[in-house]
């Protein structure tokens, strides 16, 4: 069971190798990096794995397109921020996207992530590995 205490940074590798990737939802380079509230666990603040539910976002997509992350309307009772309704918009699932991003980065990594996780598991299992 993960601790909601405050964790330090641990994701630098990971964080800087996936601002090199594409746009999420649109496929352009040069991105910025959204956090995620996924699997109850705060965006930020007090969340172990914070630096681990990030996705690329374009600064259209991110913060000032018409279905930016951003500008999805205010807490939609899903989500963040809209977080539900933005995914809805863009047709994401943000589980899978999240084990796809996983993937890409342990094979750039050279690390063999254990197979059959699901994106929770294998974020904790991912800052574990970076952590050693």
């Amino acid at each position: 069971m993960l601790s909601l205490a405050p964790a330090p940074h641990t994701g630098r590798a990971y964080l800087s190798w996936l601002s090199t990737q594409r746009c999420l939802t649109c496929g352009v380079h040069g991105v910025e990096l959204h956090h995620l509230a996924m699997w109850g666990l705060p965006r930020k603040t007090n969340n172990p794995l914070r630096d681990w539910v990030v996705v690329p976002l374009c600064l259209t997509c991110h913060q000032h397109g018409r279905h930016a992350a951003h500008r999805c309307g205010p807490w939609d009772g899903q989500g963040s921020h809209g977080q539900a309704s933005w995914a809805r918009i863009h047709a994401l699932d943000l589980e899978a996207a999240l084990l796809a991003q996983y993937a890409a980065y342990a094979r750039h990594a050279w690390l063999a992530l254990p197979s059959g996780l699901s994106a929770r598991d294998s974020a904790a299992w991912l800052r574990r590995a970076e952590a050693t």
